[in-house]
């Protein structure tokens, strides 16, 4: 708010007569916004890739605060000269995480990868979600990327090729090479900090048959010539949605990437009571598959599916059977609580998807009402 009253006070200090108003304040105003295409170009393009988010904020309240000592007596100087001496604080120092074992800003978000006991949590921008993890000894972990092992079991053949659009540090990839060790997996990672991370920490480099792909989900299946029976979306980072891999037109593109009778499988954040996000975009899916099924696998976290060709109860019971035995038990709860979804009559496009209303609104009633945000799906298994 202060920073918005200086260009009009210095204005105001600036015009001694009102002849000349515009040209001083269109003098002002020239200078402001030579300072605004240098503020945005300057720490996206150079300092935050050089010098990480920290040192970027530090150095621009430096700045400004330097700005201000310049017309304020010599005394004041000491505010910009003790900022100054934060930049020679080491990154990480402000904050500390019991446990930490990688930290970095990436050139989309801030990597952190969190020892716990002997499990290994990779925690991307604030840090309230976990967004992969690592095991010593198995590949269940009981929570939301077991989902995923429901799937293969449902196209009623051998699954041969899979795409993982949100790859991250490998989870649901690590699963699916000791579940379904015949399939080659395309785990797609739009950051190659966190696959870099993913590599050294998580065991990234030693899943069979996973070739990782540095790429945005939704350009890599416009690009990709190759099909899939199974295309899974966990790119969704909770609890925000991407837009653009909510619509029609994303859905579209996904179902012509899919081989006769794939399936694609979306992880989406709900809230108890309140499943608005993955009713929209259950629905949405809907006007482009001829039959989704959604399943309500954790508090926070419900998987849609949506079938190339429409499945039978009785083939989706059958699917239990096919399920490796370590995880029948998720395909037999998925067979039991899976409900179809409707198309929507407003299905979300790419010129309209308001996910980002659905989500704060889902957020902030659910905040307000004060209720435990974990919940886990199972017992980790052996």
């Amino acid at each position: 708010m202060l920073l918005g009253t200086a260009a009009p006070f210095a204005i105001r200090l600036s015009v001694s007569d009102v002849a000349v108003a515009g040209t001083v304040s269109g003098r002002l105003y020239a200078l402001s916004t030579v300072g605004s295409i240098v503020g945005v170009f300057v720490p996206a393009i150079i300092t935050i890739e050089l010098l990480g988010t920290q040192r970027t904020l530090v150095g621009t309240a430096v700045v400004v605060a330097l700005g201000g000592s310049l017309v304020l007596r010599r005394r004041w100087v000491v505010a910009p000269v003790a900022l100054a001496a934060v930049l020679a604080v080491p990154v990480g120092i402000v904050k500390p995480v019991a446990g930490l074992l990688y930290e970095k800003d990436s050139q989309y978000q801030f990597v952190q990868v969190v020892q716990k006991g002997s499990v290994r949590d990779l925690y991307l921008n604030e840090g309230i979600a976990v967004h992969s993890e690592w095991r010593p000894h198995t590949v269940l972990t009981g929570d939301e990327w077991d989902m995923f092992l429901t799937v293969p079991p449902l196209l009623g053949r051998p699954v041969r090729s899979v795409a993982i659009l949100g790859n991250a540090g490998g989870t649901t990839a690590r699963a699916y090479g000791v579940f379904y060790p015949a399939a080659r997996i395309d785990g797609v990672e739009l950051d190659p900090t966190v696959t870099a991370a993913a590599r050294r920490y998580m065991g990234l480099g030693h899943i069979r048959r996973l070739h990782v792909i540095t790429a945005d989900a939704r350009p890599f299946l416009r690009r990709t010539h190759d099909r899939f029976d199974l295309i899974l979306v966990d790119a969704y980072r909770q609890p925000y949605v991407p837009f653009y891999l909510a619509t029609q037109q994303f859905f579209r593109l996904a179902r012509s990437r899919l081989r006769p009778g794939g399936i694609l499988a979306l992880n989406v954040a709900t809230v108890p009571g309140d499943d608005r996000l993955a009713e929209g975009i259950a629905g949405t899916l809907r006007t482009e598959f001829p039959q989704v099924l959604t399943w309500q696998a954790l508090k926070l976290n419900q998987l849609v599916l949506g079938f190339d060709r429409p499945i039978s109860r009785t083939r989706l019971r059958a699917a239990v059977a096919r399920t490796p035995e370590r995880a029948r038990v998720l395909t037999r709860l998925l067979t039991e609580h899976a409900r179809a979804a409707a198309p929507s009559a407003q299905p979300w496009t790419d010129d309209h998807a308001p996910v980002e209303w659905v989500t704060d609104r889902m957020i902030l009633e659910y905040a307000a009402r004060g209720d435990d945000l974990h919940e886990r799906l199972l017992p980790t298994a052996p």
